[in-house]
């Protein structure tokens, strides 16, 4: 009984929070990460933050050889590529004027269709940095304010 319980969940998809990601945050692994176009971190997963304009830029259409559809941002020396339907992407997009920096983890794959040794990372999720997509005080209860001058 749990076996089958088990093969249904591996089939159903990944879960974000299982995988794991190299962070590509401090400015030395950016940098590095930039200056060889991501061909370094070649079939990892990473976390990378992105300025928010940079999917304020027209994308470009991207088709890959195997014919998968991508909106393809341009973000320094290593592409952005998207899947039109992913929801935290329609999501990001909605609230684009909200957003300064993204929350972006994907795999760094190669652009075959381009010159070789050209590397994308393609995007699994998205999320307003720091914080998740939500307003501030949203789903939060309020803040309690300590009783003063009580009195007995």
């Amino acid at each position: 009984m749990l076996i089958p319980l088990l093969l249904c969940l591996s089939l159903s998809g990944e879960s974000h929070s299982d995988v794991s990601y190299v962070r590509v945050l401090t400015t030395e692994a950016r940098t590095e990460f930039y200056r060889t176009g991501g061909a370094a971190w070649a079939g990892s997963r990473v976390h990378l933050h992105v300025p928010g304009n940079v999917l304020r830029k027209d994308f470009k259409e991207y088709r890959t050889a195997e014919g998968a559809f991508y909106h393809r941002y341009d973000n320094r020396s290593v592409p952005l590529l998207v899947a039109p339907h992913n929801r935290l992407y329609l999501e990001v997009m909605r609230r684009l004027n909200e957003v300064e920096v993204l929350c972006v983890k994907g795999r760094v794959v190669p652009l075959r269709e381009e010159r070789p040794g050209r590397y994308a990372l393609l995007v699994d999720s998205f999320k307003r940095w720091p914080g998740k997509l939500e307003q501030k005080g949203e789903g939060k209860s309020p803040k309690k304010t300590p009783k003063t001058n009580l009195r007995r």
